[in-house]
């Protein structure tokens, strides 16, 4: 494969990791509190909760709020009067979501029994998440007894076993909120490796483990950008003489890099350029000096029909090297700070 395919294959790569939409469904009766469990992933108030029990009466979308590429779709009940079964699948286009959510807060009802029979019988994946678990009580029997026991009544239900999470969206005496890392880990799992990078990149990290994926799928993303600027730069013969090209990808990737981790450049302005790691204003610099004295030395030095190759080799090696050591070290500088910040929210 010639160098230019490969160019043209990165670019496409790029732009897939990019364009990735990850849909997801929470599904359930209503006042089962799926719009709650929406605004904590997403990490803001934005999907509208109610005291009744028939809010969602379309099908609402909603996005993540820093970098794009979740959507998290709030539908209405199955089976309700508003919605009801024959027209359902066809009218939400239910075949066209990634991952499924299946939401109760008190016994599985038998419309929710026969969406997931439908999910399964078209190999689609449903997680099963139990809400309120701050209301969960009985006389007589401890928290662990009655998830087992409402654990054991859905399986019985659907005719399968079934993991079943644990949530509430009103925080406990420390401040935090239980199940809610676990049902977006468990999102995570179930998601193809290019769309699981993008979920851990577009939600917010509200854990020390998910922080540590969104570094690492920042870091992947940040490979590919340095491979494409390598490959751009190594298509032309002067060396350099595409810098511009490289900074700018540089420039996008500190951009989403630090949205991601939800930041703002002037938390990050004191990351610019240190350890060596060349800055922005470093790489212009270095690409004046080599698009003014590059040729000059190649023509002195080297034959000159091996020009072009030394060329690439020299200016591809140049944005590989620039793009991969300002891409992770603005990587490993957002997750310093924002691991500091959760560290001190929990702490709190």
């Amino acid at each position: 494969m010639d160098i230019h395919q490969e160019a043209r294959n990165l670019r496409k790569e790029l732009e897939e990791m990019d364009n990735t939409t990850i849909r997801v469904a929470f599904f359930g009766q209503p006042g089962a509190g799926k719009s709650s469990l929406i605004n904590k992933i997403l990490g803001r108030e934005e999907a509208k909760v109610s005291v009744r029990t028939d809010t969602t009466v379309v099908a609402a979308r909603y996005s993540t709020p820093s970098v794009p590429g979740v959507e998290l779709y709030d539908l209405p009940g199955y089976g309700t009067s508003h919605f009801p079964k024959d027209s359902y699948f066809e009218k939400f286009k239910i075949d066209t979501f990634d991952l499924y959510v299946c939401v109760t807060s008190d016994k599985l009802v038998q419309a929710d029994t026969e969406f997931f029979r439908y999910l399964t019988s078209h190999g689609r994946q449903c997680i099963f998440v139990f809400n309120k678990h701050d209301q969960l009580w009985q006389p007589g029997m401890t928290p662990g007894e009655l998830e087992t026991h409402k654990t054991r009544d859905i399986r019985q239900q659907v005719g399968r076993e079934v993991d079943v999470i644990y949530t509430s969206c009103r925080p406990d005496a420390n401040g935090q909120f239980k199940g809610i890392d676990e049902l977006m880990e468990a999102i995570h799992r179930r998601l193809e490796d290019a769309k699981g990078d993008r979920w851990d990149r577009s939600v917010k990290a509200r854990s020390s483990e998910a922080l540590e994926r969104k570094r690492e799928a920042s870091k992947r993303r940040v490979a590919t950008a340095a491979a494409a600027a390598a490959i751009n730069g190594a298509v032309n013969i002067i060396p350099a003489a595409d810098i511009a090209v490289d900074v700018t990808i540089i420039n996008n990737m500190r951009a989403e890099i630090r949205q991601s981790f939800g930041l703002t450049e002037e938390d990050t302005k004191d990351f610019d350029r240190e350890n060596g790691i060349l800055s922005i204003n470093g790489l212009a610099s270095l690409a004046k000096s080599l698009v003014k004295h590059g040729p000059a030395y190649l023509s002195k030095y080297t034959p000159p029909r091996f020009i072009p190759i030394l060329g690439n080799i020299i200016n591809g090696t140049l944005a590989l090297a620039a793009c991969t050591s300002a891409g992770n070290y603005y990587v490993d500088a957002c997750y310093t700070i924002a691991a500091d910040r959760l560290a001190q929210q929990l702490k709190r």
